[in-house]
């Protein structure tokens, strides 16, 4: 499917995650997720119905730091499509981002948004810090993450998560 263009597509369905086949890109997504694969793709393309679903392709070195204008293109507004890691495309509903996240699980708690605050260190995390009342960005982030951050801290590797906490929240 995805390898003549150049891509690994895999899916996930229903807290399934389903792969071409088990290769690099598989691996590296699966260590950072912490997930295991099932190496049968059944699931091209999320449903509608199916909100939770979300396909990611896997993109290889040469196409880093963008999404593709082409995929962005035959998309339209099916789709919204943006990046979890340099290496990570990730396709979905149009109406799911991590903002809308933010907004379903604060108003589950009887939390304003206004209450909020949010710590992001990729392009997807774009919609999670313009949602929150004050938005942190990771150090190591893109710079459309950082440009839209009221603040940055450091990165994972140096507890920029336990420096927003500290600075942020409990100050």
């Amino acid at each position: 499917m995805g390898a003549r263009r150049g891509v690994h597509a895999q899916c996930y369905a229903d807290d399934t995650l389903y792969v071409e086949q088990i290769n690099r890109f598989s691996r590296r997504y699966t260590t950072l997720s912490r997930s295991s694969p099932s190496s049968s793709l059944h699931c091209a393309v999320p449903s509608p119905s199916a909100p939770r679903s979300r396909s990611s392709w896997s993109t290889i070195p040469t196409a880093r730091n963008s999404t593709s204008p082409r995929c962005k293109r035959c998309s339209g507004k099916r789709a919204y499509i943006t990046r979890s890691h340099v290496d990570f495309v990730e396709v979905l509903d149009p109406a799911v981002n991590k903002g809308e996240a933010l907004s379903f699980v604060a108003a589950r708690h009887g939390v304003t948004l206004e209450q909020t605050l949010a710590v992001g260190d990729a392009w997807n995390d774009v919609p999670l810090l313009d949602a929150a009342a004050v938005g942190v960005a990771m150090g190591s982030g893109p710079p459309e993450l950082l440009s839209r951050a009221d603040h940055v801290v450091a990165d994972v590797a140096h507890d920029g998560v336990a420096e927003a906490i500290e600075r942020y929240v409990l100050a």
